[in-house]
């Protein structure tokens, strides 16, 4: 049976992707600023993905605080989070 774990070599992986989207997400509300832009609508689908592998996030304030506002629009919710076969 297919296990929905994340491998141990993607782990580092995942985390140095969050922790840079940290960085970039300080004084920002999306991407680019304070409006949504092609980069949230292209960044959105993939962190979607990787927030329903589980794996032990670090608390990232800014990542977590902009995927809370981008996981709320009603498109994202009609369009991008569908159930992760």
């Amino acid at each position: 049976m297919y296990e929905n774990t994340l491998t141990p070599q993607l782990r580092p992986e995942c985390q140095f992707s969050r922790r840079r989207a940290k960085v970039g997400l300080a004084g920002r509300k999306f991407v680019a600023g304070d409006q949504l832009t092609i980069g949230d609508i292209a960044f959105g689908p993939v962190v979607y993905l990787v927030q329903n592998v589980p794996f032990d996030r670090p608390k990232l304030a800014n990542y977590d605080a902009w995927y809370a506002r981008l996981s709320e629009r009603p498109a994202f919710k009609k369009v991008v989070a569908l159930p992760v076969a």
